[in-house]
């Protein structure tokens, strides 16, 4: 199974809303693992006011603000890095 990073401030509801569609759209086939923006200078500079953002395992952008299901899966379907 995939691990995603959703990078997230406290109380954003609209971080809670794309995790939930996201979780129902892919359920069982990726984890997500919340992050807050503010923990890392790069995720600020390049997301600060992007929120929602979903990163890949690999560190990658996927998309922001709503759930790109086709660019996730876009992600899921690449092969795995050994």
């Amino acid at each position: 199974m995939r691990r995603f990073t959703l990078l997230t401030r406290p109380g954003c509801h609209l971080c809670e809303d794309f995790e939930a569609e996201l979780m129902a759209e892919f359920e069982g086939r990726l984890e997500v693992e919340s992050a807050h923006v503010d923990s890392d200078p790069a995720w600020l500079a390049a997301y600060d006011l992007r929120i929602p953002v979903l990163l890949a395992p690999d560190g990658s952008f996927v998309c922001a603000v709503q759930p790109d299901f086709a660019a996730v899966q876009a992600v899921l379907d690449r092969p795995r890095a050994v």
